[in-house]
């Protein structure tokens, strides 16, 4: 499940406006199984998101109203279902480790760069923890990112996983960003950069789960003692 962490974690930074609407991106990482490199297609409907990834035989559905996210396992026509609230039970002990240490950073650089026509600011983001996060986002004003909220709010709650705990991204849409983190002792290397955008309805079936598709629902988290929300 870290790669489906490091996966939505990175949507926070790299994720456009939406209401009915299809994204595709490149999303590169070494910690993605089956490929170094996927074309990432996102369809939201609503309070719906779905994001595949099919050089990976995966996809995740969010579904904000039902308080739940599906991981689609094509291979083996598996699905894992996972509690919205127990992600971000996850993110808030994860955060409180790392309490007292450092705060997260935002700054823009003050470079711009035209990326696949659009104007963008330059921004560093620098999480908390003894191997903090680097993140490195290109944000545009040009687009409108404020129907956003059904997927932003969740992949913020992730932030805590990787020291980003409350963090705001700046107004606007990122079109390129650039990570490193650690992820359980292993150095994790992102990168995302949209590649087109497109308002136009999405159909209810992309979020329907295949009836032949095994689900297995994760236990709810329990933080460990001294952790308690």
């Amino acid at each position: 499940m870290k790669t489906a962490h490091v996966f939505f974690f990175c949507l926070f930074f790299g994720t456009a406006a939406l209401a009915d609407m299809t994204v595709v991106q490149t999303l590169k990482s070494n910690l993605m199984p089956g490929a170094q490199q996927n074309t990432m297609t996102m369809l939201v409907k609503g309070q719906k998101a779905r994001i595949d990834l099919p050089a990976s035989r995966m996809s995740s559905i969010i579904d904000a109203k039902e308080g739940k996210m599906f991981t689609l396992i094509h291979k083996e026509k598996q699905v894992i279902v996972m509690s919205l609230d127990d992600l971000k039970k996850s993110a808030a002990s994860a955060t409180q480790s790392g309490q007292g240490k450092t705060k997260p950073v935002i700054k823009k650089t003050g470079k711009v760069e035209t990326i696949q026509g659009y104007k963008c600011a330059e921004y560093d983001f620098v999480g908390v923890g003894d191997n903090p996060a680097k993140i490195k986002c290109w944000i545009t004003e040009d687009v409108d990112d404020s129907e956003m909220e059904v997927v932003r709010s969740f992949s913020g709650r992730m932030g805590g996983l990787f020291g980003f705990n409350d963090v705001q991204k700046p107004k606007g849409m990122v079109i390129r960003s650039v990570s490193k983190m650690n992820v359980a002792g292993r150095d994790v290397t992102s990168e995302s950069e949209v590649l087109s955008i497109k308002r136009e309805a999405v159909a209810d079936s992309a979020f329907t789960i295949p009836a032949d598709y095994k689900m297995m629902e994760l236990p709810s988290f329990n933080p460990p003692p001294g952790k308690q929300e």
